[in-house]
């Protein structure tokens, strides 16, 4: 399914199998459950990790077949570059809004696996940063195996006569397709048109 181990919700009525899975899978989201087992609906019900989901069941099935066809058809091209250029991948960069709020807010809260600084930028925070004159962006895909959706986040801030690249997020789904190149492609030629001569980057471990 190629997703992390911080997707995960276990629910085990035994408190050493509960520890145990703490213990050797620490993303994993392991709730301590009550003791009265007639509790358990109301409290699962209340679990914050799993009252979050916003995409439709339909539509999570959806991506994970893309994720399946296209791994397939990188297996069986003649070279990594035919298989990226017969994707027939485009990029679009969307500056936040009302429209696509919801999406960036999403992946700013939940991407780990390539995130440049896990920033958790809010609502609030996202407005603050927007009102100083910098940028929220969506990167939205399409591609010939039905992606059309925001799969990244870029924040950025402009300092004097620099471009400090706060943040770059992808989804796990799209790694591997050198998106993170044409991002980085994308800004230069935006610092470039603003006359701004420096590009600089954060990164945390």
């Amino acid at each position: 399914l190629s997703i992390g181990s911080y997707s995960i919700c276990f629910i085990d009525d035994n408190p050493a199998e509960r520890d145990e899975v703490k213990s050797m899978l620490p993303d994993v989201i392991v709730p301590e459950m009550p003791d009265d087992i007639s509790q358990w609906p109301d409290f699962i019900k209340k679990i914050p990790e799993l009252t979050k989901i916003s995409a439709p069941l339909d539509n999570k099935n959806r991506q994970y077949e893309i994720r399946k066809i296209t791994k397939e058809e990188e297996e069986n091209s003649t070279s990594r570059e035919d298989f990226l250029i017969n994707s027939r991948m485009e990029l679009t960069f969307e500056p936040y809004g009302s429209s696509n709020k919801q999406r960036i807010l999403q992946l700013i809260q939940k991407t780990n696996q390539f995130n440049t600084t896990t920033n958790r930028y809010t609502e609030k925070e996202v407005t603050e940063i927007l009102s100083n004159n910098d940028s929220v962006i969506g990167v939205k895909l399409t591609d010939k195996y039905g992606n059309n959706e925001i799969i990244g986040v870029v924040v950025i801030k402009y300092l004097a006569r620099k471009v400090v690249i706060d943040s770059v997020l992808l989804s796990c789904r799209v790694l591997g397709r050198d998106i993170e190149s044409a991002i980085i492609s994308w800004i230069v030629n935006k610092a470039s048109d603003k006359k701004l001569t420096t590009v600089e980057g954060l990164i945390i471990n």
